[in-house]
């Protein structure tokens, strides 16, 4: 900053003020004699009669000229007295300020604005701005202004630009009172006549710019508006250090807080995770048993449809009857197995109408009788490439939701399902309602796991996330319209397949065959029920329920069998190290594996083992037949290839 101009009172004025006064009183005394004796000598009159007279006067002139000048110096020095004090009353109210906007921690833009107002205020320069560096960006920023600079907030400065920039840049406060005469002088600012220009420091160096400026043609920044502006950046620089600390820790405090809320939620769906998986593992066990119990239940069924009942006698049609409920409790573990993820099922090129309408059918008995169902199923409607549990399960969720919407104040469910030959072919299958509508502010939510608006114990959330990952699964798309009060409709659209091949119906002639086959399961009702079909099937069979008695039978002579069946699952010697056992022996031997739920190895490891194909429990006649077929004919192509 340069030097400021030390203050002193002008003698010369001083000396002005004290003759004034003197001529002014010997003037008067002039006249007043003149008019007192009506005549006589001016001169006389003026200087006196004698010399003392003379002499007289003039040191009454010289008191006067004393007197007078002291009386004017007294008095402009009391005013210039007065008028230092109100600045610097002026300039303390702007520290109090600023201190207190460093005790209140002002929020960062409150606190500049309160800094520059008291700075125009203090220094009596009506435009002012601040810019803040970005440490991220390089850049300078006009944070707020007053004045001229106003309409300029935002403005950008790279370090080094303009005045601004340039004192960032040296950290060291710069006063122009010449400022068209700067060649770096910004275009926006050609009304500036003189300007100063201050750092904002602190510890970790330059933090801003505090400027001032006049437009005004004659003013200029004296010494003292500038030391008193150095003196408050300073504790402007140390409030706005202060503010930018409270702010990062306020950032920090949220960060933090949202870690914490995230910790919290990633803990929670931990938990629900390992609760699913809890029961995934507990669904594979019970679909174990299950499924060996529906395996009798459906096995001996067909049996006795097939070869004890004639067809179209009563026994056979309550016999079905057994078969077909069966078969729906197979779909029905299957399900399970699929929410628990333990299920894998092949894609199968499908009519959707048939699952739809057994659905509807189940659902109609469960509604309560003030929700009607309206179906618009087209008889031409396509054919997909899915997997049929999945589709049960979509069309059953949305339809559930649908009636869950509606369940206080009834309504009409409207399902439909037809071609649509738009941006591609697809087959549409929409669910209708006349509900309570899904908020806006939630609708790209429900799709989320977890997430449910019904009450405790009513829902899991996991409804339509398993819906969407199905729909994802099969390549196809979910789209939604929902308004509050009028209801909602969601639609599901599958690509269209051509129907190539024919779909397997319980009714297809079941092949007949022979060769040698051994059948293990260590269940003995599945033994003879696997020994009884196979021999119906017109194979020979040798049966075990102990793994390690089949080993030594097929040990014994290996090349008189054409197929191994076996069970997976078996305490003593699993299905996976009995078929090494057989392999070892006898490397081109075709084995089937059985099993009630899927198990952690795959497809490719079991096909790499050498194993033929695996079969899902319970099994019916057609699969069995079809299987055992295929492994001793065409030897080399299994299901797993």
């Amino acid at each position: 900053m340069k030097d400021k101009k030390i203050y002193s009172y002008p003698t010369d004025h001083m000396l002005t003020v004290g003759l004034g006064f003197s001529i002014f009183y010997w003037l008067c005394e002039f006249f007043i004699s003149m008019l007192s004796t009506h005549h006589g000598n001016a001169l006389v009159q003026l200087f006196g009669k004698s010399i003392d007279d003379v002499w007289t006067r003039i040191v009454v002139l010289c008191l006067f000229m004393i007197f007078g000048s002291h009386a004017q110096y007294t008095i402009d020095k009391r005013k210039k007295a007065e008028e230092s004090l109100r600045r610097q009353n002026e300039y303390m109210e702007a520290l109090h300020e600023t201190a207190l906007g460093l005790i209140r921690r002002l929020e960062l833009n409150d606190l500049l604005q309160a800094i520059i107002n008291r700075a125009t205020s203090l220094t009596r320069i009506p435009n002012g701005f601040i810019y803040l560096y970005n440490a991220e960006k390089d850049e300078l920023e006009m944070k707020v202004g007053t004045g001229i600079f106003t309409s300029h907030t935002g403005l950008r400065l790279k370090p080094g630009e303009g005045l601004a920039g340039k004192v960032w840049l040296k950290k060291e406060s710069t006063i122009i009172n010449n400022y068209q005469s700067l060649p770096e002088k910004i275009g926006h600012f050609d009304s500036i006549r003189c300007i100063m220009a201050i750092p904002l420091k602190s510890e970790r160096g330059a933090d801003g710019v505090m400027g001032l400026c006049h437009t005004e043609k004659g003013k200029f920044i004296d010494s003292e508006s500038a030391e008193m502006s150095e003196r408050f950046s300073k504790l402007a620089s140390v409030a706005l250090y202060n503010a930018r600390l409270y702010t990062d820790m306020q950032h920090e405090l949220e960060r933090r807080e949202q870690a914490e809320k995230d910790s919290r939620e990633m803990e929670h769906q931990l938990r629900r995770s390992q609760k699913m998986e809890a029961l995934g593992t507990l669904a594979g066990g019970i679909a174990h048993d299950f499924n060996n119990i529906l395996s009798a239940i459906i096995g001996f069924a067909e049996m006795a449809m097939m070869y004890d009942a004639p067809e179209g006698s009563k026994t056979h049609t309550h016999i079905r009857q057994v078969v077909n409920a069966g078969l729906r409790a197979r779909e029905l573990v299957r399900q399970i197995l699929t929410f628990s993820r333990e299920s894998r099922q092949d894609k199968q090129i499908i009519a959707i109408s048939s699952s739809l309408k057994e659905v509807l059918h189940l659902l109609r008995a469960s509604l309560p009788a003030n929700i009607d169902i309206r179906r618009e199923i087209a008889e031409d409607a396509g054919c997909i490439l899915a997997d049929p549990t999945e589709i049960h399960q979509i069309i059953m969720n949305l339809c559930t939701n649908a009636a869950h919407a509606m369940e206080d104040k009834g309504g009409m469910m409207t399902v439909s399902l037809a071609n649509v030959f738009s941006d591609g072919d697809y087959v549409s299958l929409k669910v209708k309602d006349t509900g309570c509508g899904i908020s806006p502010d939630i609708i790209e939510k429900i799709f989320n796991p977890y997430f449910t608006t019904k009450a405790p114990g009513k829902g899991t959330g996991l409804g339509l996330a398993i819906v969407n990952r199905i729909v994802q699964s099969h390549n196809g798309t979910i789209r939604i319209q929902s308004r509050i009060g009028e209801g909602t409709e969601i639609e599901v659209l599958f690509p269209l397949v051509k129907r190539d091949v024919e779909i397997r119906t319980a009714g297809l002639s079941i092949p007949i065959g022979s060769g040698h086959v051994l059948f293990v399961d260590d269940e003995e009702l599945l033994e003879e029920l696997g020994k009884d079909m196979l021999e119906k099937l017109g194979y020979t069979v040798s049966s075990f329920t102990d793994p390690f008695k089949a080993i030594e039978h097929f040990k014994a002579q290996p090349n008189i069998f054409d197929a191994v069946i076996s069970d997976i699952n078996m305490p003593q010697l699993t299905g996976i190290q009995l078929s090494r056992e057989m392999l070892n022996i006898r490397s081109d031997i075709p084995i089937i594996l059985t099993t009630g739920f899927s198990e952690d190895i795959t497809p490719e490891e079991l096909c790499a083992m050498g194993i033929f194909d695996m079969l899902m429990k319970p099994l019916t006649i057609h699969d069995l037949a079809g299987a055992v077929q295929k492994a001793i004919h065409n030897k080399g192509i299994g299901g797993l290839s």
